[in-house]
């Protein structure tokens, strides 16, 4: 941090004056801790940093100095650049026999505060589905042996909305709209993404009968 501060300083300083001024005192004294001093001057084109009472006098060409000093300023920048992007992060978990499908996944977005998310991958399968196929009121069951082909959706604390095809032991496959009761053969390993910068939220808008997606910026 000291040194930082000082090639910043120094930097500066050298970039105004254009490296005038032989014996102009730059800063008289920087307690850098508080056993030492810092005395910075000029002295015939060269930039002195004195650490008084303990160590000799360490110098550097003035030409160098700026650019340490630049360079400490674009890292400032570049953490300030890297706070303000949108940032993705991603999350992990697995589904162990017997869970519910859904509901499983709707605990971990709430615990998690998941306010913008979607399904990333999933791979499983299951002995029990509940689907809602296309434009029914209604959902359908069945029971047995399932392979989850996909899962796909978006993911909120304001609600979920999750679409999933599976197959049975023949290679058929049927996919809707996920409801609760999907219980977990052997695994269900999810990947989940989300992004810190958007809030999703379910509200009726006049498009549809439904709550549809709204998004919005933090």
């Amino acid at each position: 941090l000291v040194s930082g501060v000082w090639c910043l300083v120094s930097g500066v300083w050298c970039l105004v004056s254009g490296f005038r001024g032989s014996g102009f005192e730059l800063l008289s004294l920087i307690r850098a801790l508080p056993c030492f001093q810092y005395r910075i001057y000029s002295d015939n084109g060269l930039i002195r940093s004195e650490l008084q009472q303990r160590l000799p006098i360490v110098s550097l060409p003035s030409t160098f100095l700026p650019l340490f000093g630049l360079c400490f300023l674009g890292r400032l920048y570049l953490k300030k650049i890297e706070r303000l992007m949108p940032q993705t992060r991603s999350y992990a978990l697995r589904l162990k026999p017997g869970q519910d499908l859904k509901k499983s996944i709707q605990k971990f977005v709430d615990s998690n505060q998941i306010e913008a998310g979607w399904i990333a991958a999933c791979v499983g399968s299951l002995t029990d589905y509940h689907i809602r196929f296309a434009n029914v009121p209604d959902g359908s069951r069945a029971s047995g042996h399932f392979e989850i082909v996909s899962l796909s959706g978006t993911l909120s604390t304001n609600g979920s909305h999750l679409h999933i095809s599976v197959s049975d032991n023949t290679g058929r496959t049927m996919g809707g709209h996920l409801l609760n009761e999907c219980l977990v053969y052997t695994t269900a390993e999810i990947v989940i993404q989300s992004a810190t910068d958007l809030r999703f939220t379910r509200q009726n808008d006049g498009s549809t009968k439904w709550k549809e997606l709204q998004v919005e910026e933090k």
